[in-house]
């Protein structure tokens, strides 16, 4: 399993890096810990959303209605849990802001929508069996 972080794959050169990590790694599946940025990518990859994202792709994953063929094998994990080569991975999207955190999440707007809301977090202090979390920034003060 490849395991990424912050790719930053929006433009060409961070591109063909993303490429060549998946390609030399050779491995079926990869989990990414957010910014990613580019969602047409090789082999199954299971990321939480970070600060530097897509935001209208990012939307639209999480609410299930991705109509695009710029997005291929990405899988957003947005506090929840998924079954990944037999290991419960579990995340948290986005980052803290401390103006933003009390809203609901349909409030954020425009570049607002890179972070998480306390619901956010709330729903992902409640997952269980949790193998791996991925998190791009977690609260102050959580447990580790």
């Amino acid at each position: 399993m490849l395991v990424l972080g912050d790719a930053h794959a929006q433009n060409p050169d961070r591109r063909r890096a993303l490429f060549a990590a998946f390609r030399d790694a050779d491995e079926d599946v990869a989990l990414q810990a957010g910014d990613l940025f580019y969602y047409d990518v090789p082999v199954e990859t299971y990321f939480i959303a970070g600060n530097n994202e897509d935001f209208d792709v990012i939307d639209s994953l999480r609410h299930g209605r991705l109509e695009s063929s710029d997005v291929r094998n990405v899988h957003l994990i947005a506090s929840d849990v998924v079954e990944v080569d037999g290991l419960r991975v579990g995340g948290l999207s986005g980052n803290y802001a401390p103006t933003q955190y009390q809203k609901p999440r349909e409030a954020l707007y425009e570049d607002r929508r890179r972070h998480f809301v306390r619901e956010d977090v709330e729903r992902a202090k409640r997952l269980e069996d949790v193998d791996v979390f991925l998190g791009h920034e977690v609260p102050h003060g959580t447990p580790v």
